[in-house]
């Protein structure tokens, strides 16, 4: 704790309030420091009261810069935005406090709640689209450079998504899919092809937005990327994974075009992986997909052949590779 540091009743604006102290623990007595005790006391007191004012707003900003975890200190923070009404420089002044605290605190979901509740209620009865737009844009770009700092970050993507739904209607007349496709299969190729999160993402935007006529002539496109990433590093699952989706959510998987790219790439992976140890996402593939296989040659035996292998090598699920070699 800070030397200069005033507990909140000695301070003139708090004198009226009487902390109500952090319950203990007997058994395990957590040892907080002087600052934080003294602050959480103090959110007790104004909580139990359930006082709207600015002086409370400001209290949460306290607590929430020592634990920005706390839920119940989130959860009041917006019972008294919501009290003291919005207006245009207090939604500014929030978003950008958030955007710091978001910078310090990347992984806390609360944060990332709270911020989801702001653009909520913000665009709420907003018919300006050039003002949606905007929001989106700042938002977007705000995430872009807290994804290019850590790429596998959940709780970023997720809110991607969010805003993504949000701005649907509004974006519907653009190239939204194909702009956040782009932006995904960026970071695949440029920054980390095992990268989960950004494959995850683009099997939302397929499975999310592929209703639109104009959105499902992007599938052949994603059949011929994957494949193409599988090339560049075969030993990496979640390619195996999308192409499984893809071959299994496409109508056109039976379609020459798409037997004759499965073929080639069965062709390159027999040739080029020479290790047996390097084709086990090759051959857990071909077994996931046996019956969408059999047209470029997948038969029983050699099915049977790869299950027994596996049952050895993948000895953890030995039992599910002797299932799939009986069926």
């Amino acid at each position: 704790m800070s030397s200069e540091y005033i507990p909140y009743n000695r301070r003139e604006k708090w004198n009226d309030i009487q902390p109500l102290p952090i319950p203990s623990v007997p058994i395990c007595p957590i040892n907080y420091s002087e600052e934080y005790s003294d602050t959480m006391s103090t959110f007790r007191a104004i909580l139990a009261k359930q006082e709207i004012s600015h002086r409370s707003l400001a209290l949460t900003t306290h607590c929430l810069y020592l634990n920005a975890s706390h839920y119940t200190v989130w959860q009041f923070r917006r019972f008294v935005l919501l009290g003291l009404g919005f207006h245009s420089d207090q939604l500014n002044d929030e978003f950008q406090w958030l955007k710091g605290i978001c910078r310090d605190n990347p992984k806390t979901y609360q944060i990332w709640h709270h911020r989801q509740w702001l653009i909520e209620h913000s665009t709420a009865d907003c018919k300006e689209n050039d003002v949606l737009k905007s929001l989106l844009a700042e938002e977007l770009s705000d995430l872009n450079e807290l994804l290019a700092d850590d790429g596998k970050n959940y709780h970023l993507w997720t809110f991607r998504m969010f805003l993504i739904s949000h701005f649907e209607n509004l974006l519907k007349s653009s190239d939204m899919l194909l702009n956040e496709m782009k932006f995904a299969e960026n970071i695949i190729v440029s920054v980390d092809p095992f990268n989960n999160s950004a494959w995850n993402y683009k099997h939302w935007l397929l499975t999310s937005f592929s209703r639109d006529s104009e959105h499902l002539k992007e599938f052949p496109n994603q059949l011929n990327f994957t494949m193409q990433m599988i090339k560049k590093t075969p030993s990496n699952e979640c390619s195996w994974n999308f192409l499984t989706f893809l071959l299994k959510n496409l109508k056109f998987s039976g379609s020459p075009s798409t037997q004759e790219l499965l073929s080639n790439l069965f062709k390159w992976c027999d040739s080029e992986l020479s290790v047996e140890k390097s084709k086990i996402f090759f051959n857990i593939f071909k077994i996931e997909n046996y019956s969408e296989l059999t047209s470029i040659g997948v038969n029983m035996e050699e099915k049977q052949r790869i299950c027994m292998w596996l049952s050895e090598f993948d000895g953890i699920r030995r039992s599910y590779w002797l299932m799939k070699s009986r069926e």
